[in-house]
């Protein structure tokens, strides 16, 4: 948003963003590469995710965050591979909390993530692994907390934007907008239980 000219001119606003998404994309490919070449395979299997137009479409053309969690999950789970110094551990839970910073999805992944490769059974390692995940994930929403950053809207919540996405976000809309344009004939949006968008 900030390299992004502004409303003034929208379209070289839409190309700088769809350009850095597309970086960010590209960049996924560099982890992608070192985690093939460790398990004895092919650089070129890493063109499968490359060349994707689907790839390239939804997360360049449309504007999908995903490209700024993949890179770091990616990143997180290579460095994680072969961590063997404090600094290589804290450095792939950084790397892993901007995967769930940017994209919240990553979180499912935690639980394998901070297992990893751990030396004799130890379980110190994977319970210190999730709480540099978990800290460094609370560190990223800390200036965003009411108390702390004062910005609007900051008052309901921190996690007050999952409940817009769920209320708001209408997949498969080859369903649901007719079920929804029927619903709504009789029913206003009102935020009650039968406002059309539940």
């Amino acid at each position: 948003a900030a390299t992004a000219p502004g409303p003034a001119d929208p379209a070289s606003s839409a190309r700088t963003v769809r350009a850095l998404f597309a970086l960010a994309d590209l960049l996924a490919l560099v982890p992608l590469v070192a985690l093939l070449r460790r398990r004895g395979l092919p650089d070129g299997l890493a063109l499968a995710w490359g060349w994707c137009p689907l790839a390239a479409f939804e997360i360049a053309g449309a504007g999908h965050l995903e490209a700024l969690a993949l890179a770091p999950l990616l990143g997180a789970l290579a460095l994680a591979e072969r961590a063997r110094s404090r600094s290589a551990h804290v450095g792939a839970a950084a790397l892993f909390a901007l995967a769930v910073l940017a994209k919240i999805l990553p979180i499912v992944l935690l639980p394998w993530f901070a297992r990893g490769a751990r030396a004799e059974g130890s379980l110190l390692q994977p319970v210190l692994r999730a709480f540099l995940v978990v800290a460094f994930v609370v560190l990223g929403f800390a200036p965003f907390l009411p108390h702390v950053s004062g910005l609007a809207g900051a008052e309901r919540g921190v996690l007050s934007g999952l409940g817009e996405y769920a209320f708001r976000w209408d997949g498969l809309n080859l369903v649901h907008r007719y079920v929804e344009g029927a619903w709504a004939r009789e029913h206003p949006y009102d935020h009650a239980w039968t406002d059309p968008r539940r």
